[in-house]
């Protein structure tokens, strides 16, 4: 009896070492997950300033903030969030006063992309007419 006992209580500790260490792989798991999301948002929101910098380069300050509040972008500008700083970005760019639902954080990549292709396009297409008009 008194083995049975003991196997019994080997058991039931190392199940219990068993389940501590199964915790703390959640536990660092998850650690790694937020860091991760934390380390996207961190991308992300460096990258919606470079994109307002680089609006703002070349509209001009004055320009841009007459854009925005005749878009009413204004207060999605100067939003905390990252998903009303993106629809911000979205409505200057496509100069689209519509309100559109925000983007969730799946949508923010995709939608950065897009925002960053079309300001290409106008850069791209205001040096071009730069320099068509030194040639002329």
């Amino acid at each position: 009896m008194k083995g049975l006992l003991n196997h019994w209580f080997k058991k039931n500790k190392t199940e219990e070492v068993q389940e501590v260490e199964e915790k703390d792989l959640l536990s660092s798991q998850e650690e790694e997950r937020k860091e991760d999301v934390q380390s996207a948002h961190e991308k992300w929101h460096h990258e919606v300033d470079a994109l307002y910098t680089l609006l703002a380069n070349y509209y001009g300050s004055d320009k841009l903030v007459l854009k925005a509040t005749r878009l009413e972008a204004i207060p999605l500008i100067q939003s905390d969030t990252i998903q009303e700083r993106t629809a911000g970005l979205l409505k200057l760019i496509l100069d689209d006063p519509t309100d559109r639902p925000l983007p969730s954080e799946e949508e923010i990549p995709q939608l950065l992309m897009e925002i960053e292709d079309h300001l290409a396009e106008l850069i791209a297409r205001r040096a071009v007419e730069d320099r068509l008009d030194k040639a002329v």
